[in-house]
């Protein structure tokens, strides 16, 4: 549900709340002016439903005022103890803690969703993405690998919010219209 669209405000003054913010404080000007171009200001109702867990991610929402329950979600192969039957699953975290793990008919995470109750000994296999990259930074080519696999007992998973290491990054934007047309911009992050 979306309220009503408020003043944009110039685009000097977007790209300067946009500067403030740790995530993009260390874009160069060029992205900034990019996001800022592309960013709107919107209000919302309190208790609105800006977007449900599960949908494709393709806005960015930053809350200025009140917050917003996050939701952490980890793609993986689901494996039922009983009958070793697997399928394409996503886990659901908020507040720290396992909410809900869905299954997928699909293998890519397509299809229709269904709600998996874990029972003690099923599992589920991490699969990592990796974004292979050329010179200039861009993605030229995306994978999965299987990764840490996880065994259900009688307690949930829980999940901490770590720090970044110190160290180089990528972050990437990649902004759908309404007609198909992407537009991607990319900037390398430095984390001290």
């Amino acid at each position: 549900m979306i309220g009503n669209q408020k003043s944009q405000g110039p685009l000097t003054e977007r790209s300067a709340f946009l500067r403030s913010l740790p995530l993009f404080a260390g874009l160069t000007g060029e992205a900034l002016r990019f996001l800022a171009e592309e960013a709107q200001a919107r209000e919302y109702e309190a208790g609105a439903i800006i977007f449900h867990a599960g949908e494709p991610g393709y806005t960015c929402h930053i809350i200025t005022k009140g917050y917003e329950e996050a939701v952490y979600t980890v793609d993986g192969v689901y494996t039922f103890a009983d009958s070793g039957e697997t399928r394409y699953a996503r886990l659901y975290f908020a507040n720290g803690v396992l909410q809900q793990v869905f299954g997928f008919t699909a293998e890519d995470g397509n299809g229709a969703p269904r709600e998996i109750l874990p029972q003690t000994g099923d599992t589920f296999t991490v699969l990592d993405k990796w974004l292979d990259l050329n010179a200039q930074g861009q993605v030229t080519q995306t994978s999965r690998q299987a990764g840490e696999t996880l065994t259900f007992g009688t307690q949930m998973f829980t999940w901490t919010e770590l720090d970044a290491p110190a160290g180089e990054y990528l972050v990437g934007f990649i902004v759908e219209d309404l007609d198909g047309n992407a537009h991607q911009m990319y900037e390398q992050v430095t984390v001290q």
